[in-house]
C-alpha cells in the first residue's frame, strides 16, 4: 500500500508478525526528522523493546502494544520520548487504529500529537507553583487565605507556628468556629471582615488580638486583601499575618523603664531631702537626751521620737528601693542561705512556721546582690502568700533553683525578659483564691495595694530591688490555682 494512500494525518503503519512483535512501514518524512529516526530504526528499537523512552513504565507500555496486537484493538498511549541525536525531551500522545488489507492481513495505521509544548507549560507552571509555595512557607508572615465564606483555604507553616494550630484543625473553618480573635476585638475583627468581602476596602492593614492555641495573647498585624477573577467577582482573601507580640512587649517594658526612672528620679530626691530632715530630728533628740536626767518623764518620749525616725529611714529605703536606685552591695551571696537566715522571720510572718514548705535546691545559687534586700524579697513575697491563704491551714511554698535560659522563644511571662543564660530561681506559691485579672497588671504599681493598712510598697520594692539586680519577674495566677511568684537573678560564674 502506497503512502499517499494514507488519511491525512497518519504517522506510521505498523504491520503485525504472528509472534506479536512487527515491522514499521511508513513514517512521515516530518516525523523522521522530527523524531530523528527512520521507521526502519523506530521498528527495530520498538521490536527489542529500547525504544529512548522516559517518564512512562516501560514493561506496561510494551505489553499494552502486545495485547492490541493479538486483540486488535485501538491503542492509544502518552509516552517521553528522547530523540537519540540532539537529546530533546519530547511528549507524545500516541493512537493506533486496526485494518484490514485487501488480502485479509490486518495491519495498524497511527497518528500522533505533539504535547511537548503543552508538557512544558504545565512543568513550568508547576515550577512556578513549587517556587511560590516555598516562599509562602517560608515567609516569616502567616500567609491564611479565606474563601468568600470567609472559611480557611491555605494555612502555611508560619501561621501554625505563629498561632499553634495545625492546618488540618482549622482548614473549612471561619474565624467564629474556632477561639482566634480575642473576645474584646472581635467586633472590630467583625466589621473589617465585613467590608473586605463586600468589597467596600479591599485592601487593609489592622492591628488586633489574636489567641494562641495555649490561650496566650498575640499582638498581630494582619495586612488583609481582596483576590478577584477575570468577573471581578471575590474568589479569596489573602492575609499576610506578623507576629508583634515580642514588640508589644518590648515597647510595654521601655515605656515601664522609663516611668520607672522618672518615679526613681522623683524618689530619690524625695528620700533624700527627707532622709535629711530625720537625720537632723534624730540628732537633736541625742543632744536632748544626754543632757535630761535619768527619770525624767518625758524621756518616753524621746524614745518614742527615735523609733519614729528608725521607721521613716526604713520608708526611705523603701521608696528608694522601689525605684531600683537603693543600690546593691557588690557581694557574692547564696540565695539559699538568705532564705535559710531568715527562717525565724518568714516563720512569724506566714503566722505559724510550719505552714512554710521549703523546697530548696542543692545547688549552689551563689548570685551577686545585696543579702538585705534579697531577705525583704522574700519577706514581701511571703506575707502577700499569707495574706492571701489567711484562716486556711493550706502551704506558703517557697522553691529555689539553677534554671538555664535559652534564646529559642520559650520563656515568655517574665517583665523583663531575661537574656540568655544562667539563674537563679526563687518561686513563691500559695494556694490562695488567685490575683483577679483586672488587678493583676498593677499589683506591682507604687503604693497600690488590696490590705486597708498596707502602703503599697512591699510589691513595688521587690520589683524595684529585682530592677537593681538585673533580675525578672513572673506572676502566673487563677482561681484553681492560686498564685506563683518566680524570680530570675543572674547566677555569678564564681
Amino acid at each position: 500500500m502506497n503512502a499517499v494512500q494514507h488519511p491525512i494525518g497518519v504517522l506510521y503503519q505498523f504491520w503485525p508478525r504472528p509472534d506479536g512483535t512487527g515491522r514499521m512501514v511508513f513514517i512521515s518524512k516530518g516525523a523522521e526528522a522530527f523524531l530523528e529516526s527512520t521507521a526502519d530504526e523506530i521498528g527495530w528499537m520498538l521490536e527489542r523493546r529500547c525504544l529512548p523512552l522516559f517518564g512512562v513504565d516501560e514493561e506496561k507500555f510494551y505489553s499494552s502494544i502486545e495485547h492490541t496486537i493479538w486483540q486488535k484493538l485501538p491503542w492509544s498511549s502518552e509516552m517521553g520520548y528522547l530523540t537519540p541525536k540532539t537529546k530533546r525531551r519530547l511528549w507524545l500522545h500516541l493512537q493506533a487504529f486496526p485494518q484490514t488489507a485487501p488480502d485479509g492481513q490486518s495491519f495498524f495505521t497511527g497518528h500522533w500529537i505533539d504535547l511537548t509544548p503543552m508538557k512544558n507549560a504545565e512543568e513550568e507552571s508547576r515550577k512556578a507553583y513549587r517556587t511560590l509555595s516555598t516562599h509562602l512557607e517560608n515567609t516569616p508572615l502567616a500567609v491564611i487565605e479565606w474563601d468568600s465564606g470567609f472559611r480557611v483555604e491555605r494555612w502555611s507553616g508560619q501561621a501554625q507556628a505563629i498561632f499553634g494550630w495545625k492546618a488540618e484543625e482549622v482548614l473549612g473553618k471561619t474565624v467564629q468556629e474556632w477561639p482566634f480573635v480575642h473576645p474584646e476585638d472581635s467586633a472590630r475583627v467583625g466589621e473589617v471582615i465585613r467590608k473586605l468581602l463586600e468589597q467596600s476596602e479591599p485592601r487593609n492593614v489592622t492591628s488586633n488580638r489574636n489567641l494562641h492555641k495555649s490561650g496566650r495573647v498575640l499582638h498581630c498585624v494582619w495586612h488583609n486583601s481582596v483576590v478577584l477573577d477575570a468577573d471581578g467577582s471575590l474568589v479569596s482573601i489573602l492575609s499576610l499575618v506578623e507576629d508583634q507580640t515580642g514588640k508589644v512587649e518590648l515597647d510595654r517594658q521601655l515605656m515601664e523603664a522609663h516611668r520607672l526612672e522618672n518615679i526613681g528620679f522623683l524618689a530619690a530626691c524625695i528620700a533624700h531631702s527627707f532622709n535629711n530632715l530625720v537625720t537632723i530630728i534624730s540628732g537633736h533628740a541625742g543632744i536632748v537626751r544626754e543632757s535630761v536626767p535619768v527619770g525624767e518623764p518625758f524621756l518616753s518620749s524621746l524614745e518614742e521620737i527615735d523609733t519614729a525616725c528608725r521607721r521613716a529611714t526604713q520608708l526611705c529605703e523603701q521608696i528608694t528601693a522601689v525605684a531600683g536606685l537603693g543600690g546593691t552591695a557588690d557581694f557574692t551571696v547564696n540565695l539559699n542561705d538568705v532564705i535559710r537566715s531568715a527562717r525565724s522571720v518568714l516563720g512569724s510572718i506566714a503566722g505559724k512556721a510550719d505552714r512554710l514548705d521549703y523546697q530548696l535546691t542543692e545547688e549552689l545559687l551563689t548570685i551577686c546582690g545585696d543579702a538585705r534586700q534579697l531577705q525583704q524579697v522574700v519577706e514581701s513575697l511571703v506575707s502577700n502568700a499569707a495574706e492571701a491563704t489567711t484562716g486556711t491551714e493550706k502551704p506558703v511554698t517557697i522553691r529555689t533553683g539553677l534554671r538555664t535560659i535559652s534564646d529559642d522563644g520559650t520563656i515568655v511571662g517574665f517583665s523583663p525578659t531575661p537574656s540568655p543564660g544562667r539563674y537563679a530561681s526563687l518561686t513563691v506559691t500559695d494556694l490562695g483564691p488567685g490575683i483577679p485579672e483586672a488587678i493583676r497588671g498593677k499589683i506591682f504599681e507604687p503604693y497600690f495595694s488590696t490590705k486597708s493598712t498596707g502602703r503599697g510598697l512591699g510589691l513595688a520594692a521587690v520589683r524595684g530591688i529585682m530592677h537593681a539586680h538585673s533580675g525578672s519577674i513572673r506572676i502566673e495566677s487563677s482561681p484553681a490555682t492560686g498564685t506563683t511568684v518566680e524570680l530570675l537573678i543572674p547566677h555569678s560564674k564564681d
